[in-house]
C-alpha cells in the first residue's frame, strides 16, 4: 500500500480504552487520503495503567489496512516522551493532525501538565491541528 504525502498522528497512552480516538483517527485518515501514525507513549507522560502490549498495536495496524484500507505506522516513545515527541514531530512533516483520546488525561499532577504543555508547543510551533477525542 502507497504511503499518502500526509498522515495524522494518534497519540496512544496504551489504554485499551482508546478506541474512540482510533476509530476518530481512522475515520479522519480515509477522508483526507492520509496514513495513520500511531505513536505509543509511555514512560514520564503515558499512563503504562492497562497498557496495551506490542500485539495490540500490531492488531491495530492490521484492522487499519484490512478493514480500513488505511496505512498505518507505529512507533514507540519512553524516556523523555516529551522532549521526543516535538523532535517526532519535528522531523514527520507529513503530519497533518495529532489525535488524543480523553483517556490520555489520565496522567495527574506534573505528567499531566507535562503532556499538555507538549502538546500546546507543537501547536504553537509547528502549526498542527489538535484534536481531543472524548470518551463516550
Amino acid at each position: 500500500m502507497e504511503r499518502p504525502a500526509k498522515a495524522v498522528l494518534l497519540l496512544s497512552g496504551g489504554s485499551s480504552a482508546e478506541s474512540h480516538a482510533f476509530n476518530f483517527a481512522v475515520n479522519l485518515c480515509r477522508r483526507i487520503e492520509a496514513s495513520l501514525e500511531i505513536l505509543a507513549i509511555h514512560g514520564k507522560a503515558g499512563n503504562d495503567n492497562g497498557a496495551m502490549d506490542e500485539t495490540s498495536y500490531e492488531f491495530m495496524k492490521s484492522q487499519c489496512a484490512q478493514q480500513h484500507g488505511v496505512s498505518c505506522t507505529i512507533g514507540m516513545l519512553s524516556g523523555n516522551p516529551q522532549k521526543d515527541l516535538i523532535e517526532y514531530v519535528r522531523k514527520h512533516k507529513e503530519i497533518a493532525a495529532m489525535i488524543y483520546g480523553s483517556h490520555n488525561a489520565e496522567p495527574r499532577g506534573k505528567n499531566l501538565v507535562d503532556l499538555l504543555q507538549t502538546l500546546e508547543t507543537i501547536v504553537d510551533r509547528f502549526s498542527i491541528p489538535l484534536v481531543k477525542v472524548l470518551n463516550k
